[in-house]
């Protein structure tokens, strides 16, 4: 023989072919060579497949819906959470508002006080406005005052985790001396439904800074 059956034992054709037919009837006999063979094994094959599809999809649709209730509280949370902080620094912002509207007045009324007190104002004129300019100094001589704003400085963005997801805690006797072989705090397991939970409180205000203006 040559090429790659070089080497390879031969045989007479005629006991070849007999060789080939026995194997033939031999497989045909154990069923082999029949359909029911073949389909029954690709059966098998294409239900493990759609078992291994169906499998994945049911997954997937918890997976999806765990993050989407998950989202949904977060998402939720940022809006009330951020509402909260815009409440309570537009509260102080009108309250120097406030101060800057009063102090606007002034200013204008110091500056109607400089045009009655300069040439361009008659006599008559300056009488005639009596009562404002003694109005308006008086106003002008109200003592500045120190006014606070307490500013939210900082945020606590820490996960609470409840009382009933805490599983395990060591807590190591103060007379006792740490060993490195002792047990170890477990992880403490958090199911969908506490971590949701957890989620709609998360974040608070932790500080506040208390600061002084002039108004």
């Amino acid at each position: 023989m040559f090429g790659s059956h070089k080497q390879h034992p031969v045989v007479e054709p005629d006991h070849a072919l007999k060789q080939l037919r026995a194997e033939l009837y031999s497989q045909l006999e154990k069923g082999k060579l029949k359909a029911d063979y073949t389909d029954n094994v690709l059966l098998d094959i294409r239900q493990a497949l759609l078992t291994c599809d169906q499998m994945k999809s049911k997954i997937v649709t918890k997976v999806n819906s765990s993050f989407t209730k998950l989202i949904k509280a977060v998402k939720a949370r940022k809006v009330e959470f951020l509402a909260e902080v815009d409440k309570y620094f537009d509260t102080e912002r009108a309250k120097i508002l406030d101060n800057e509207d009063n102090w606007k007045h002034k200013q204008q009324l110091s500056q109607d006080l400089l045009r009655l007190n300069s040439s361009a104002a008659t006599d008559s004129e300056l009488i005639k406005n009596g009562t404002y300019v003694y109005d308006s100094i008086s106003k002008l001589n109200e003592p500045v005052k120190f006014h606070e704003m307490k500013l939210i400085s900082s945020v606590d963005d820490s996960l609470l985790l409840p009382a009933s997801a805490v599983k395990y805690i060591d807590v190591p006797d103060e007379e006792e001396e740490e060993d490195e072989n002792e047990a170890k705090p477990k992880d403490v397991e958090v199911n969908l439904h506490e971590l949701v939970s957890m989620f709609t409180q998360y974040m608070k205000i932790a500080e506040f800074k208390t600061l002084q203006y002039k108004a």
